[in-house]
């Protein structure tokens, strides 16, 4: 029983912290308005945009978790315990999605971080892009008709998955990994989770421990009730 508990408290830990990133929109907003250094912004949005990977992950998230803390795992890694592992979420082959990605990094140079790489390949008019000759690229504008939301929900995963490395100096760029090469040469694919609100990955959670609250009660023994007659004499 004591077992059972500890699982229900990581479980309610695990959706308060769910919770409380529902609302990305604000926490963005207090890096963008706060009165930090640049450097430490950025090191920030870095932060959330980790945190944001792993909850868009369709894969384990314990081997999520141990990649990004520098314990690589392999890529058909299952815990066995984390809701994706439990319960798989709706996956779809991000393939094409993922190379046009990819290959935008590597034709700006490996040094550009995920905004400007989203305007590249959305084809967005910005002088600093005209500047770098990027509109020139053969990427530029090539995923026109997926909106920059999904784009940068995409890059996301693809951090988290490991094909791509965030600069470990905060800057914000993001470089090639050795797992991402073949999937630019077309030697490797990659199914990509169905973009989920927060608030339905939290739900997921709470459904979850209501079943498990729900079993505990079901096998245990009804109490025996009693009443107590006070008598005056």
């Amino acid at each position: 029983m004591v077992q059972r508990m500890a699982i229900v408290d990581e479980d309610l830990e695990r959706l308060k912290a769910s919770l409380v990133l529902s609302d990305v929109v604000q926490q963005r907003r207090m890096i963008d308005t706060g009165e930090a250094e640049e450097q430490y912004k950025r090191v920030s949005r870095g932060k959330l945009d980790a945190l944001l990977g792993l909850c868009e992950t369709p894969t384990c998230r314990r081997a999520r978790l141990l990649n990004y803390f520098g314990e690589p795992q392999a890529p058909d890694y299952r815990c066995g315990n984390c809701d994706n592992c439990l319960e798989p979420p709706e996956t779809i082959d991000g393939t094409t999605l993922a190379r046009m990605a990819l290959s935008a990094v590597y034709r700006t140079g490996q040094r550009f971080g995920v905004g400007y790489l989203v305007d590249v390949l959305t084809g967005k008019s910005d002088p600093r892009i005209a500047r770098n000759g990027h509109d020139r690229l053969s990427v530029w504008n090539i995923g026109h008709e997926t909106p920059a939301t999904e784009w940068r929900a995409l890059f996301r995963q693809l951090v988290a998955a490991g094909h791509l490395v965030p600069d470990a100096e905060g800057h914000g760029t993001l470089s090639l990994s050795e797992t991402a090469r073949p999937l630019l040469r077309g030697e490797d694919c990659v199914d990509i989770g169905e973009r989920a609100p927060i608030a339905e990955i939290g739900a997921r959670m709470l459904l979850r421990i209501l079943r498990r609250l729900s079993s505990q009660f079901r096998h245990r023994p009804r109490p025996a009730f009693f009443a107590v007659i006070r008598v005056s004499v």
